[in-house]
Order: C-alpha cells, then structure tokens, then sequence
C-alpha cells in the first residue's frame, strides 16, 4: 500500500510540475476550466458505460451535495491554487498543501468541537511556523504581488485554497463512504460541474484573448498528461485511497509530494532550491510528527504485538 500512496503523490506532484508550464501559457480560471471539463468528461463517460448511478434519477437526489463538491473541491480550490502557482516557483506552492491535516484537525475543532491533544496544538504551531518562514522571502515570480504584512497574493491564494478544498474532500469522502458513487464517479461529475463554471467566468473576464501557445506539440502533450494522470488517475487514486488507507499513514506521505515537485522544478524547470525553502519544509514535516505523535505510536505498538 506504501507504494501506491507514493505512486499517487508522484502522479499528482508531475501534474503541478506540468500545470505550472501550461500556466505560462494560459490564464489561470481559463486553464482550470479547460483542464477540469476534459478530465470530468472522459471519466463521465467511462463511468456511465459500467454503472447506473450516473443516470439523472440518481444523481437528481444529490445534486446538492455534488454542486457543493464541485464548487469546494475543484471550482474555488483549483482557481486559487493555478493562480498560486502561476506566480510562485512550484516547490514553494507545493509545500503550502502539507498544511492539510492541520486545517483538517481546526475544522474538526471549531466545528465539530473536537478535543485538540496539546501535541497536536504543538505540531500546528510549529507547521505554521514553517509556512510563515516560506513566506518572509519572496521569490522573483511573485514580486509585485504584494497584498499584507508578509504575504503576497499568490501566497494567499494558495492557503486559501488549502482551507477551502479541505472543505470539499470532506463531503466528498461523506458521499463516497455512503456508497452512492465510486470515487471515479463523483471526480467525474464534480469536474464537470466545476470545469463548466470556470469557463462560463473565463468567458466573462474575457481571459480567451491572454492565451499565448508558442509550442502546439509541447502544449498537447503536457496537456494530455496533467488531465490523466493528474486528473483522471491521481485524484481517483487519491479518492480511494482515504477510503481504504488510514489517513495519518496518507497524510505524513503526503509530505512526499513537495518533495516530487521540488526534484521535479530543480532539474527539469530549472527552479532554485533555497534554504528558505528547506528550512521551512523541515518545520512542516517535524510539526506533522508532533502533530501525528499518539497515532504513530500506537501504530508501532500495535506492528510490534503482531
């Protein structure tokens, strides 16, 4: 299981390596736009061959539910994070994803009231301590984009889309968890949705007259890869497996995927790796131990009486 978790991450990671190309190309709700409908599209139409759940007199009970999904997994979410990494270098963009679990445990706090252990309050202190080094050197792409205090506005985006996409996974898992669709199903109807919103707003902020594709080759193919594997593999494969993985095991592998992303920036997109950048990500990844200390050491304790 190790392996496909890590599978996964790599899929997603090149997907932001690729994305972050075809941004240079496109404005970001536009390329949202095309990028969702395509890969919704292709896993609809996959799906409605094999399962009647993708009939209206299904879907016509959760049309809710779904539009909720849509605009807080992958409308808002994906916006944000495109403009985010449009702007920054795709290492750092990256790195803002780890904070999830952290988001997820203050959703679980404020709005559930679940009880924070004082090792998790621990853990997302020194998490964010590690987000707030990443910020106080800005990095040449997001010059200019200055908004408060030491944050620019693609920084800001890109948290924002940390706390709003974690929003939309957890309806999505509720909905799947229920069984009423595959993980391949709802993605499909969720990118759909979304992928039809953004263009209607791309439309609309007339963002069709900033594409600018010097190379119709290179274009096709990094476009071909971010919607398979990134959309159509890496967020089915993602929806599966915190159905089935123990999310603390998902969550600490997920600091895999900066990582992929920043090996991926520094040899193929020539992006600098600076010792901000490895300073802050050491914060991150030692607040998640803190913040997951308990469960793994049950972990350990439970593989150790096997």
């Amino acid at each position: 299981m190790l392996m496909l978790v890590l599978l996964c991450n790599f899929f997603l990671a090149s997907a932001i390596s690729s994305n972050k190309v075809l941004l240079s190309m496109f404005p970001a709700i536009l390329f949202v736009g095309i990028r969702m409908l395509c890969a919704g599209i292709l896993m609809c139409l996959y799906a409605y061959r094999s399962s009647d759940r993708m009939r209206w007199r299904h879907i016509k009970n959760d049309v809710g539910t779904l539009v909720g999904i849509s605009l807080f997994t992958t409308y808002f979410p994906s916006i944000l994070k495109a403009f985010g990494l449009k702007y920054l270098f795709s290492s750092k963009a990256a790195l803002y994803g780890s904070i999830d679990p952290f988001v997820t445990a203050l959703y679980a706090y404020f709005l559930w009231h679940e009880k924070l252990s004082w090792k998790k309050f621990v853990g997302i202190i020194i998490g964010f301590s590690g987000i707030l080094v990443i910020t106080i050197g800005q990095t040449p792409p997001e010059q200019g984009w200055h908004a408060w205090f030491v944050f620019s506005y693609p920084e800001l985006a890109s948290l924002a889309s940390v706390v709003i996409g974690r929003w939309g996974w957890i309806l999505l898992r509720s909905l799947v968890r229920k069984e009423r669709y595959t993980p391949l199903e709802v993605n499909g109807l969720s990118m759909v949705g979304s992928g039809v919103l953004a263009l209607i707003t791309a439309t609309a902020l007339h963002q069709w007259q900033e594409v600018s594709i010097p190379s119709i080759p290179t274009f096709l193919w990094l476009f071909a890869y971010t919607v398979i594997i990134g959309n159509v593999i890496g967020y089915t494969l993602y929806a599966y497996i915190i159905k089935h993985v123990n999310l603390t095991f998902v969550s600490l592998a997920g600091f895999s995927i900066p990582i992929f992303v920043g090996l991926i920036g520094w040899s193929l997109l020539a992006e600098p790796v600076s010792y901000n950048l490895l300073f802050a990500g050491f914060f991150v990844f030692l607040g998640l131990l803190v913040f997951y200390y308990d469960e793994l050491r049950r972990a350990a304790a439970m593989a150790s009486n096997k």
